[in-house]
């Protein structure tokens, strides 16, 4: 299994620079609103609704900005271990996923949600992204990096659904996903599971 994580697109310094000028200028608004509030009701209660605000801005702008994506493949079986207590080479964990899978998910605040799961059988091609290859494939996902770089497109079709996905892969996600799409099961990938439950019985 290869897992790359990335920054989400389109959040530049400058953008981050103007987003902080204008939450600037917005605290100061609503604070003289507030106070304008305040001395025409004789009441506390715009002050509540100030702070109130200000921590719902905060935690939005926290959601939004802490935004991330992360790839994985899994690309080969996982290797066997020497287990003295039965002198044999046994697994010792299982992946949730067969190998051949490919998953994209958007990180939140170290939270994933997977938002394309795909088996390499389903995938169409992979190539830079160009304004040639870019048209006529059904919905698109947009998981690339805000680090400049080549961006991919994988074109797929899912349950008889044409898609595509832009991504920032690096070279070592391109060359296991390469490898994912070649891998072919070997007749005795599953020897070593029958041998260690036969041994266990």
């Amino acid at each position: 299994m290869y897992q790359q994580s990335v920054d989400k697109a389109g959040i530049s310094a400058k953008k981050d620079l103007l987003i902080f000028i204008l939450m600037i200028l917005l605290f100061f608004l609503l604070g003289a609103i507030m106070l304008y509030l305040e001395n025409t009701f004789s009441t506390n209660v715009p002050r509540y609704i100030f702070i109130g605000i200000i921590l719902i801005g905060l935690y939005a702008f926290y959601r939004l900005r802490l935004i991330g994506y992360r790839y994985t493949v899994f690309y080969k079986p996982l290797e066997p271990v020497y287990d003295p207590r039965f002198d044999a080479m046994r697994p010792v964990e299982s992946y949730p996923y067969p190998v051949g899978t490919v998953i994209f998910e958007r990180i939140v605040s170290a939270k994933g949600t997977i938002l394309l799961t795909l088996d390499v059988s389903e995938i169409i091609s992979v190539d830079k992204f160009s304004v040639d290859n870019a048209a006529n494939h059904g919905k698109s996902l947009n998981v690339r990096s805000s680090n400049k770089g080549d961006t991919y497109i994988l074109v797929y079709s899912k349950n008889g659904v044409e898609g595509s996905v832009l991504f920032s892969p690096d070279e070592e996600f391109l060359e296991h996903l390469h490898e994912a799409i070649e891998y072919k099961p070997a007749e005795d990938d599953n020897a070593i599971d029958e041998e260690s439950v036969s041994q266990d019985e």
